[in-house]
């Protein structure tokens, strides 16, 4: 037997807990507690708002209800979640709740029911005996009911009365009511511009002739339907009152409506490399923050609207980062909001000096230090020199007598940061002073032409040796200390050269060689010429005409039998003997001695042609056509000649025209205009010996041909472009396209050209003429003409609900700009997950792309034209699921040719606006082409990919 209220009431304070605790546990394993709506067992369900209460007194009363109580709504058992709460009277005469807790609906629940707070003015709580009534909460209709039916166990020491430390078990529990009605809302929340699904859900019914009755706040919506659709642009709460003719009964639903996120990063920043930036932004209409960089640094955290970030190496390199934050959107919104913030990074300072510097005592002390992103610098030394500009990343340095004495002294370069950072830089560099080489060789050296040069030198402080000369000759080693020279021809002619000795020194003076030069004097050998004409006619003396230099004496020898007027002199009179006539010619030699330091003699030979007459050929043949691109290679044969001259009457030039074969080159003007001209060569007769040899031929040089095809061209289909190239000394002439378009004609200046399909798809095609050469000249010349098509797409939109989409890329693919054609009758369109609504400002679809098709509502039919190149690739990615499918071809797309691309994962394909339907489950295939301009309601079980056909395809 459980003890009485009177002795419960009666125990010690903890004496009374532990037999509250022992009667709970008695009731049985199934119990299960719930002191309060706040503990986490029990997080997964929310108290009603408008049961609110005070939990913050002590002795409660425990109220136990049963599992086998099944609290119900009627006949209907409330759900696991639902409330079951305790009501007390205000000092206003309103229920409160006292207490409450969720149900199980698998096991018994207790909660506490907390008595009136003394301490407050206002009564918050039961107080000691008072009646309890009890609600019940649905989450399903959102409404709570009054419990009619409450039954207690009698066996417990209360029941429906408060007492402190109390404890009612209820053992059956039931509200009813005549009719219920609740309104749901689907989605909820939404976002703007998308459908809510309002319907009226009988809870509890009676005759099933049914009224209902729908408003809403803000004020706009009445409908009496029992589910229809709406599209709210604000916060919403909708009305609903439902009657069956005698009982009424109403509720509410508020709908959210959010909109599309922004968001300002704030204000750019400037830093110091060895600093951090704290950023500030300003979103709204958003679920959180995103932030990122365009550079390496990190952010303390980046769902934070306040973050740190540090910058990274390259941001300090760089010297900039942007730093970007994206504003989340709120459920189900999916469009993001970004903006941007520049932060500017001061570098700090950074000097760079070698480590250590060699320089060569008898050159400056010149140091520059690399220096970057200072305010000033200062160079400072450890010796006794001073610096001309202490104060310039480059300056010199003059050592003082201890630096000398001592070789090596330290020199620091200092850098002050830039305005705004603090910190300084310093670099260092030893620098060791290196002693210089020395050579000396003697000033001149004097040698016949003919002979070795051997030199010599003498050096100290070097690490090699290098001779050079201003002359042509070598040396047999140019690195030895006596080295022997070898003159060149030129050294010869110019009577000698001078040579230098190079002494390269140890460390740093090894870019800083001692020098001397010595003058080499070459006496030349006899130099002889035994005269320039080599040809003379028989029967008469000839008159030599020799010349001669650096010689002692000189004489005059025959290969023949002829006399010499006198053989010491160089310019005799020579009597060919008949040996010399029989011969044809004789050989003459010229013999002098040398002068000076030289020895010897030198001969010189003049080859004599003794002749009777002159002639010549030309072999080339006369009369020939040649194409000017081509150079005329000429042949010709002549004999007893003095010497050869080719001549034109063109513009042309021979490659020598003093040689039997030249090669003539035709001019621009007189040999390309197509006039035959005449080539002559002269052979000259020797004096005394008759007439010059003359002989022409006469030659014309086609020109090559000429074409142009005229600049570049864009056109709109279905415009036929015209075209009048020019063009010059051609035989004939062939238009071609890289296209498949044709052509009016193929073989005259003056054509028209007609694109083909693949041309208009592919937007442009190139057209080439050639203009093929005259005469017997090979090839031909081409121009070409790159022509772009723009395509146009003009689709018929009727009123209402429909499909759109286009093949065509638009020229300004800004949405508004491409639906500005229909804006009048344009009423909203949308993809699936954007939306433009003209008359409320609304435009979140910003571009329109031929990858997304369309719903469009128009108030009247119109005429949308778009102008742009034709997309590709024509490949199309079907995500799972609703989509809407494009038409990517300018031309109708056989249903099949989809279908059996999409195989298996195909489910189902509606028109937009229409009846039509392709539905291979049930063996409906409604839809035969696919039109352009049209767009399409797709479902498919996979993400899949179709391709739409060329219409240029065979």
């Amino acid at each position: 037997m459980k003890p009485s209220l009177f002795t419960i009431r009666r125990l010690p304070l903890k004496i009374l807990i532990l037999i509250l605790f022992i009667l709970v546990i008695s009731i049985g394993s199934s119990l299960s507690f719930a002191s309060s709506p706040t503990e986490t067992t029990r997080a997964p369900f929310e108290l009603p708002a408008i049961w609110e209460y005070q939990t913050n007194t002590d002795n409660p009363h425990f109220i136990i209800v049963m599992l086998g109580a099944n609290p119900r709504i009627n006949d209907i058992p409330i759900l696991p979640g639902d409330f079951i709460g305790a009501f007390y009277t205000d000092n206003n005469g309103q229920k409160k709740c006292g207490g409450a807790d969720f149900w199980l609906g698998d096991a018994n629940i207790i909660f506490p029911a907390f008595r009136d707070d003394p301490d407050t003015p206002q009564k918050d709580g039961f107080a000691p005996a008072e009646l309890m009534t009890f609600k019940i909460f649905s989450w399903t209709t959102e409404k709570e009911y009054d419990v009619s039916l409450v039954a207690f166990d009698p066996s417990f020491a209360t029941t429906n009365k408060w007492y402190p430390l109390g404890l009612s078990s209820i053992i059956n529990m039931a509200a009813f009511t005549v009719f219920d009605v609740y309104a749901t809302a689907t989605p909820n929340p939404v976002c703007i511009g998308d459908q809510v699904t309002l319907s009226a859900e009988i809870f509890v019914g009676t005759t099933g002739n049914y009224t209902y009755s729908w408003t809403s706040n803000p004020p706009g919506l009445t409908s009496n339907l029992q589910t229809f659709t709406h599209t709210p642009t604000v916060n919403t709460t909708y009305f609903l009152t439902a009657t069956d003719g005698t009982n009424t009964s109403q509720h509410s639903v508020s709908v959210t409506v959010n909109t599309p996120p922004g968001v300002s990063a704030g204000n750019d920043a400037t830093i110091c490399a060895n600093q951090t930036v704290a950023v500030s932004s300003a979103p709204f209409n958003n679920s959180g923050v995103m932030w990122s960089s365009s550079g390496d640094g990190t952010f303390n955290n980046t769902s934070l609207i306040n973050p740190t970030y540090t910058p990274g190496p390259s941001d300090k390199t760089n010297g900039n980062v942007v730093l970007t934050v994206t504003s989340l959107p709120l459920s189900p919104c999916t469009q993001t909001a970004s903006d941007n913030l520049s932060v500017t990074i001061i570098p700090l300072p950074s000097v760079n000096l070698p480590a250590n510097l060699g320089v060569c005592r008898t050159q400056p002390v010149i140091v520059t230090a690399v220096a970057s992103n200072y305010s000033t610098l200062q160079w400072t030394t450890n010796g006794d020199g001073t610096f001309t500009s202490p104060t310039s990343p480059t300056t010199q340095y003059v050592p003082g007598s201890f630096d000398l004495a001592l070789g090596y002294f330290t020199l620091t370069c200092c850098l002050n940061s830039l305005s705004g950072c603090t910190g300084t830089a310093c670099g260092s560099t030893l620098v060791t002073l290196n002693t210089a080489p020395t050579v000396t060789s003697p000033s001149s050296r004097k040698r016949c032409e003919n002979v070795a040069v051997q030199l010599n030198s003498v050096a100290t402080n070097y690490s090699s040796i290098l001779w050079i000369t201003a002359g042509d000759g070598s040396f047999n080693n140019p690195a030895l200390l006596n080295p022997i020279y070898y003159s060149g021809p030129n050294d010869k002619l110019n009577g000698g050269t001078i040579v230098t000795v190079q002494a390269f020194g140890n460390g740093a003076c090894i870019t800083f060689p001692a020098t001397s030069n010595t003058t080499i004097i070459l006496d030349p050998l006899p130099r002889l010429n035994p005269g320039d004409i080599s040809v003379f006619c028989k029967g008469f003396p000839i008159q030599l005409n020799a010349t001669a230099q650096y010689y002692g004496t000189i004489s005059w020898s025959t290969s023949g039998n002829g006399t010499f007027s006198n053989t010491s002199i160089l310019n005799p009179i020579y009597y060919p003997g008949s040996q010399d006539l029989a011969n044809n010619g004789v050989n003459l030699t010229l013999t002098a001695t040398a002068l000076t330091s030289c020895t010897g003699s030198v001969s010189a030979i003049l080859a004599v042609q003794l002749v009777t007459g002159t002639q010549a050929q030309i072999l080339t043949p006369t009369g020939q056509q040649i194409c000017v691109e081509n150079a005329l290679s000429l042949s010709a044969t002549a004999s007893g000649y003095t010497s050869l001259l080719w001549t034109t009457t063109g513009d042309g030039a021979f490659d020598d025209p003093t040689t039997l074969n030249p090669a003539y080159l035709p001019g621009p003007v007189i040999d390309y205009s197509g006039n035959p001209i005449q080539l002559k060569l002269t052979a000259y007769a020797p004096s005394s010996c008759g007439a010059n040899a003359v002989k022409t031929i006469q030659i014309t040089f086609v020109p090559e041909a000429t074409v142009n095809a005229g600049v570049d061209a864009t056109i709109t289909e279905p415009a036929v472009f015209t075209r009048t190239a020019t063009a010059s000394h051609y035989s004939s002439l062939l238009w071609q396209t890289s296209g498949d378009g044709q052509f009016s004609s193929l073989n005259t200046l003056s054509t028209s050209y007609t694109p083909g399909a693949a041309d208009k798809e592919n937007g442009s095609v190139v057209l080439t003429i050639s203009a093929f050469n005259m005469a017997n000249c090979s090839g031909f010349i081409a121009d070409q003409v790159n022509l772009t098509i723009k395509r146009k797409q003009t689709i018929q939109l009727a009123a209402g609900w429909q499909g759109l989409s286009s093949f065509v890329i638009p020229d300004n693919p800004d949405f508004v700009q491409v639906m500005a054609p229909i804006i009048n009758q344009l009423q909203i369109a949308q993809n699936m997950t954007q939306v433009y609504w003209p008359q409320y400002g609304i435009n979140t679809i910003q571009e329109f792309t031929g990858y997304d098709g369309y719903k469009i509502k128009l108030s009247a039919p119109a005429t949308l034209e778009i102008t742009g190149s034709d997309i590709h690739p024509k490949n199309l990615v079907i995500p799972v699921g609703w989509s809407i499918m494009p038409v990517l071809s300018g031309c109708n797309v056989s249903a099949s040719s989809i279908i059996s691309q999409l195989g298996s994962n195909l489910v189902i394909i509606t028109e937009i606006g229409g009846n039509n339907v392709i539905w291979p489950e049930q063996g409906i295939y409604g839809i035969g082409h696919f039109i352009p301009g049209k767009a399409y309601m797709i479902k498919v079980l996979q993400e899949s990919t179709i391709t739409f056909p060329s219409c240029a395809t065979p």
